[in-house]
């Protein structure tokens, strides 16, 4: 239980952070639409709370508590792994980026 005690708090704050990057984008760095595509970031917040609460559930199960939980840390590796690399601006670059990890990982 206590593994997942960590998680817990990632898709509240992951949700307000979203919304705060959102009014400084538009307020501070006076950028128009910054409000536009937030539906990607909720999105990943609701898939990463789904499975993690999955894992949780399913946690007795340890094939799919064990795949549950790799799923949804992956998925939460995209957008850090998109501001490190240097082609972070095609979305291409940032799922090969999560495949590799995916991959290395098996």
């Amino acid at each position: 239980m206590s593994t997942h005690f960590g998680t817990r708090p990632m898709v509240p704050f992951g949700t307000v952070t979203v919304i705060v990057m959102a009014r400084f984008d538009t307020v501070q760095l006076h950028r128009s639409g910054a409000d536009a595509f937030l539906s990607v970031p909720f999105y990943d917040m609701i898939v990463f709370g789904v499975l993690i609460v999955l894992a949780i559930y399913w946690r007795t199960k340890p094939e799919l508590h064990r795949r549950l939980n790799f799923i949804a840390t992956c998925g939460s590796w995209t957008r850090p792994l998109a501001a490190l690399t240097t082609c972070s601006t095609t979305v291409s670059c940032t799922r090969r980026c999560v495949e590799v990890l995916r991959l290395r990982s098996a």
